[in-house]
């Protein structure tokens, strides 16, 4: 079977499936619990390393585990925007069809 998309739109399409994939599974994913403030002292503002693949933020929470998490609203609210328009255009248009 030959997918009709090609280059971008497959890279596209690739991406938005992993992120999907990953936001839902981000419980079982994340390295650290996003709210955690593990040692606010020691563990604030830390470079990207082996614990912490993309740091710490200035409360000393695990960045990769928030970006995790805050996929998860992300996508609800990229969801119910469209859905919203995707409703509001379809009774535009069928106001305008029948007026």
């Amino acid at each position: 079977m030959k997918l009709p998309l090609r280059g971008p739109a497959l890279a596209g399409l690739v991406l938005t499936c992993l992120t999907v994939l990953v936001a839902a599974a981000a419980p079982l994913v994340a390295p650290h619990d996003p709210i955690e403030i593990s040692d606010p002292v020691g563990a604030r503002l830390l470079a990207p390393s082996t614990t912490h693949l993309l740091g710490t933020d200035a409360f000393g929470r695990d960045v990769l585990s928030r970006l995790l998490f805050a996929a998860r609203g992300s996508l609800a609210v990229a969801l119910a925007a469209a859905l919203l328009g995707s409703l509001l255009g379809a009774a535009v248009g069928l106001a305008a069809a029948l007026g």
